[in-house]
């Protein structure tokens, strides 16, 4: 079995690779297909070359980075994803006006498939929607009581696995006597961790490579989640237990996170039913609520439905706002930087130009990478461009596990009105530590030779695991001959 990694030239926030396994009789199996960053082609998968054509594609889940050039997969190629992927890619698809340029460049200001609109407008940009609600709509999800998906001479088992983004897969491909775990997006401090390893005990034995990916420094400084004095995230059993205490203080409170952190919002639904009283009024607009309906039956970490339905109050366009009710009784409001209507609410609830000085008051949980709402980020968020006139220090202010609230790292912006932010970092990230990787490694692939996803972060892997020839650095466009026997964990490079 050989291994090749299809990656666009240069480096990028969000710049794909997409895993290729090819087997002695001639079966190829693609892992991931997403845009962002340079345009690259992928030889059997998005176009045809002198090789067998690919059998199958299989996505690991919903982020654009993984998942985003889908209508590029060429007809013919079954395609596998999770069953609320699929579901979601369809929201997702339908709520854009706009669609990837044919250089798969971003949709919008970021780079994730809820940014909203963005290039590709008019006759070109139709076809190019209409090709990927087609190719969604060929997606084949996985069923629940199948694992392993067998391609001539290769096998192919899904692991469901803990990231920022629900319906999240592990891929272990065997084939001519090795064994390879692409890990994909993972981290160790998310709900649905613990059943992730004990099955990749139970079934991942023997695995002779790994393809990892690189090892974030997301948790760098405060407010993102990381333990005092280590490189480990909070757990994010954590985020509801703060976002509990911080719902204490504050009646009207907007919170914004990804749309598809399902886990996420599921903590803060859960803190805010906590409060006394029952809580506060729990609102989304009509795009968001279609989101938690299309999950609502997956089951959250300790196997029961989410429940999203019953406790959410559509708003949004052709509603008005019930400002009255909403003084009373208080809200947790699902905000996102793609709707005009929560920049006006957030303008009445936390000042601002037009707001009413006499005004109830407010404030916003922030629960993503902090990163974007950095003034000195390339390109600009729309969180960032929705919070910026509240943002009195950069980028906001954390509260912390012990309940407390100080101000994170950055000096005061420029023309700020006040000392003190109306924005809280309530957030643990959603990719692995460095440690968690080694945890990982050490449990369930002791032996295994490892390959970095990016061939750019091979450094800061070899530092986790310095034995000579542990990590095999593989540029993109190389085919890498992997070992039969997992005793020889290793291989040989070639562009054969």
């Amino acid at each position: 079995m050989r291994l090749k990694l299809h990656r666009g030239p240069g480096r990028g926030e969000y710049n794909p690779t997409t895993v290729e396994f090819l087997s002695d009789d001639g079966c190829r199996i693609f892992i991931d297909l997403g845009s962002g960053g340079a345009p690259f082609s992928v030889p059997g998968l998005t176009e045809p070359d002198s090789g067998p054509k690919g059998s199958a594609l299989f996505l690991s889940h919903l982020h654009n980075d993984h998942s985003g050039r889908l209508e590029d997969c060429l007809e013919g190629i079954d395609v596998y994803a999770g069953s609320v992927t699929a579901k979601l890619m369809r929201i997702i698809e339908g709520k854009l006006s706009g669609v990837p340029s044919a250089a798969c460049g971003r949709r919008g200001p970021g780079a994730f498939p809820e940014t909203g609109p963005g290039e590709g407008r008019g006759p070109a940009g139709d076809r190019r929607r209409a090709e990927r609600l087609a190719a969604i709509g060929r997606i084949k999800t996985f069923d629940r009581s199948r694992y392993t998906y067998a391609f001539g001479g290769l096998t192919v088992t899904r692991f469901l696995t803990d990231h920022s983004c629900l319906d999240t897969y592990m891929f272990l491909v065997k084939g001519d006597g090795a064994a390879c775990l692409v890990t994909g997006d993972f981290r160790d401090h998310g709900l649905r961790w613990p059943l992730a390893l004990n099955r990749l005990k139970a079934y991942a034995p023997g695995v002779t490579h790994a393809v990892c990916m690189p090892v974030y420094a997301e948790g760098a400084g405060r407010g993102e989640g990381e333990r005092a004095g280590s490189r480990s995230f909070y757990p994010e059993s954590d985020v509801r237990g703060m976002a509990e205490r911080f719902l204490k203080t504050r009646r009207h409170v907007f919170v914004v996170c990804s749309s598809t952190d399902l886990d996420r919002i599921h903590a803060f639904m859960e803190a805010n039913a906590a409060q006394e009283g029952g809580g506060r009024l729990f609102l989304a607009d009509s795009y968001q609520a279609r989101i938690l309906k299309a999950a609502d039956g997956f089951k959250d970490s300790e196997g029961k439905p989410f429940g999203f339905r019953g406790r959410l109050e559509v708003i949004g366009p052709g509603k008005e706002a019930d400002y009255a009710r909403w003084d009373k009784a208080g809200f947790l409001m699902l905000a996102r930087g793609t709707a005009q209507c929560f920049k006006t609410h957030m303008t009445r609830y936390l000042g601002g130009p037009g707001a009413d000085p006499s005004g109830p008051g407010g404030a916003v949980i922030y629960s993503r990478w902090r990163g974007y709402l950095d003034p000195g980020r390339r390109n600009s968020h729309e969180d960032r461009e929705l919070l910026k006139d509240w943002l009195r220090s950069w980028p906001a202010r954390e509260f912390s596990r012990a309940g407390d609230v100080t101000d994170m790292p950055g000096g005061p912006e420029a023309g700020a009105a006040s000392p003190e932010s109306a924005v809280t970092v309530i957030h643990t990230g959603g990719h692995a530590s460095p440690e968690a990787l080694k945890r990982l490694a050490d449990e369930i692939f002791p032996d295994a030779a490892i390959i970095p996803i990016e061939h750019d972060s091979a450094d800061g892997i070899m530092k986790l695991f310095p034995e000579k020839g542990k990590v095999i650095p593989l540029e993109p466009g190389r085919y890498l001959e992997l070992e039969r026997r997992a005793a020889a964990a290793g291989g040989r490079a070639s562009d054969a």
